[in-house]
């Protein structure tokens, strides 16, 4: 038990987060595929909205053509880079019965499958996700972001990214009672689409919905991010949307300690 309240100490994170680097990175190919597949789509979605605002602009007053595909491009480009295997290894590890040996493992399996993610999450930031912003500003003809956007940026990202690894983590618990994760998987996946603003921008959902929308953890995966570094807000918006990603961690992580406690006293895994 002690070594598993240890799961915290930077040495043993820091451990963690670089044997998942160099397994993250012995798939180098599949990130270099990954970064120009997603060059290709954010290529696509440029002219996709440059002909919707040529033909409609006029009726498109909640955003103008840089904000619509900024949002939706900066969107793409997360949502590549948050995409994890974590449901799949999960539910895999337990219909081959490998779950056994890392429940009995002297160490939090939450924490330990948080960190574990979190260096997979890395090298894809590095190789797809700076790059491919950087794309984004030059379509857009460079516009200049403040010091300030990119910072709040980086930490609401940051905090994306952490919510979005829980949401898949409370997804992989499934397997421990459904033993396929698939159909669920496939669910968690068209409702944050939708919802988190990332197909659509939020800013053309109907008011009611969209401020419904804004205090869910849909919307701090994507939307809050690029919020923060497309438009200038005041210092006390983005502290707040800072806050509330951060509430979501909190609440979340709480539910995923406590549903992994009760999911592995209740774990029916193959072989014993």
């Amino acid at each position: 038990m002690e070594a598993k309240s240890n799961m915290t100490k930077p040495k043993i994170v820091k451990s963690i987060l670089k044997i998942a680097i160099k397994r993250s990175l012995n798939f180098r190919t599949h990130c270099l595929i990954s970064f120009f597949s997603n060059i290709t789509i954010v290529i696509f979605i440029y002219f996709f909205w440059k002909v919707i605002y040529t033909e409609n602009g006029s009726l498109l007053i909640a955003l103008d053509f840089t904000g619509a595909f900024t949002f939706v491009a900066i969107a793409n480009v997360l949502n590549v880079v948050f995409r994890t295997s974590l449901v799949y290894d999960n539910s895999d590890a337990l219909i081959r019965g490998n779950i056994a040996t890392d429940l009995i493992k002297p160490y939090n399996f939450y924490f330990y499958t948080i960190y574990k993610t979190i260096g997979y999450v890395i090298p894809k930031i590095i190789i797809i996700g700076l790059p491919s912003i950087i794309i984004i500003f030059l379509l857009n003809g460079f516009f200049i972001i403040s010091m300030g956007n990119m910072i709040f940026f980086i930490l609401s990202a940051i905090c994306g990214l952490l919510i979005s690894i829980n949401i898949d983590y409370i997804t992989s618990i499934l397997a421990f009672k459904t033993e396929s994760v698939w159909g669920v998987s496939i669910l968690k996946d068209t409702i944050i689409s939708v919802f988190s603003g990332m197909i659509i921008p939020l800013a053309f959902f109907p008011e009611k919905i969209s401020s419904i929308l804004r205090y869910t953890p849909l919307v701090s995966i994507y939307n809050t991010p690029i919020d923060l570094i497309a438009n200038d807000r005041n210092m006390m918006y983005k502290f707040t949307s800072i806050l509330i990603q951060v509430l979501w961690i909190v609440i979340i992580s709480f539910v995923n300690k406590w549903v992994t406690k009760i999911a592995v006293k209740k774990a029916s895994i193959n072989g014993g």
